[in-house]
């Protein structure tokens, strides 16, 4: 729920409504706190293990970071302020919070689409020289998209503050008419173009994988008796379909170059996203060019767009299952770790390292206990 999407949520948002009240007191702390978990399970599992090798998974990690920087700005705006720990409503932390929410509300949907590109570009157009073929060139792409939106996003540091009187963060006076102007462009570029992309790439995709599954299909029954040598040659069917990798050492593959099906996570989570952001998109459209009448229903329609930051790690674990394999690898070497640390010898401060001691100091240790 982005700031821009409440321009006139402060009016009522003290008036008493028992279903939004309990919305809010509940749903909202729980979406978020299931979000942020998942969120840096998804980071850590794309950073500390071999599929980080994998470009798109730098996409999905940048994506996870702002996804985090929704629900936490969500938090300190709405959440906490009724429960007595107002750090929104304070100069300076006003400023620095609608910053975050509106760069991150932006970042999140333009990841996804650069996702949806990535995809389409690998599959449909393989051999195109605008593929993203490396890592650097996807954090390129990440870093880029995030400096532009702060630079964008800049001007609302300036238009909003504290008002004194009522102890509230909002517009300064004689900002409204700017504020509406930008809102008006911050709804195009964040909410109607990314969902057309996501609408015209979402249905490339699915296009071309329906072709791609009847072509196999023929081929099995035009061949069924055709044998692959397992010791020279590795079919990828996930990541790069048709591709073949010559093996002649006889080395092991590791799995995540076998079975991270990057093309059905990012149709199934760009799929939840349309699903869960239509009701709260369309009524942000409809007022935001005039019908002031969804004012009051978008505050209801908020719970469920939280879900579409706060689920696309059970996504990923669900769909994927190399996901699930490197994210258990993960828990198992934490776990590893924390026991391996947990169990080994304390040292105390009178403990002198042996290399400390000297060889003279060495050869009268024994004849000081015999006597």
């Amino acid at each position: 729920m982005a700031y821009s999407n409440n321009t006139n949520y402060q009016q009522f948002i003290y008036q008493r409504d028992p279903l939004r009240e309990a919305l809010e007191l509940y749903g909202t702390p729980t979406v978020i706190a299931f979000g942020v978990f998942g969120n840096i399970w998804a980071i850590l599992t794309f950073y500390y293990t071999s599929i980080k090798r994998i470009p798109a998974t730098h996409s999905m990690m940048a994506l996870a970071v702002v996804d985090n920087g929704v629900l936490i700005t969500i938090l300190l705006m709405t959440w906490l302020p009724r429960q007595r720990i107002d750090i929104y409503n304070k100069y300076g932390w006003c400023q620095i919070i609608i910053l975050c929410n509106f760069v991150s509300i932006f970042l999140s949907p333009w990841y996804l689409v650069c996702l949806l590109i990535e995809r389409y570009l690998d599959l449909v157009h393989p051999s195109s020289q605008w593929r993203i073929k490396t890592t650097f060139r996807a954090r390129l792409i990440s870093i880029g998209l995030a400096i532009l939106a702060l630079a964008f996003y800049l001007h609302i540091a300036w238009i909003f503050g504290v008002d004194e009187q009522r102890n509230l963060c909002g517009l300064w006076p004689g900002s409204a008419n700017y504020y509406h102007k930008l809102n008006i462009i911050d709804t195009i570029i964040v909410v109607l173009l990314p969902t057309i992309c996501f609408v015209v790439l979402l249905f490339r995709l699915l296009l071309y994988m329906w072709y791609d599954c009847q072509t196999r299909r023929s081929l099995r029954c035009l061949q069924p008796n055709l044998r692959q040598n397992a010791n020279t040659t590795t079919i990828v069917t996930n990541y790069k379909p048709n591709t073949v990798i010559n093996n002649p050492t006889n080395e092991r593959i590791c799995p995540t170059d076998m079975g991270f099906d990057l093309t059905t996570m990012v149709t199934t989570i760009t799929f939840a996203t349309i699903v869960l952001t239509l009701l709260n998109n369309a009524s942000r459209v409809a007022m935001t060019f005039g019908n002031r009448r969804f004012t009051k229903i978008i505050s209801y329609f908020s719970i469920v767009n939280n879900l579409n930051y706060a689920c696309r790690f059970y996504i990923y674990f669900i769909v994927s299952p190399t996901f699930r394999y490197h994210l258990r690898e993960l828990l198992l070497k934490t776990c590893k770790c924390i026991i391996v640390d947990f169990c080994r010898p304390r040292t105390t401060e009178q403990d002198i390292p042996a290399q400390n001691i000297s060889n003279n100091e060495m050869q009268t240790i024994p004849n000081d206990t015999q006597n």
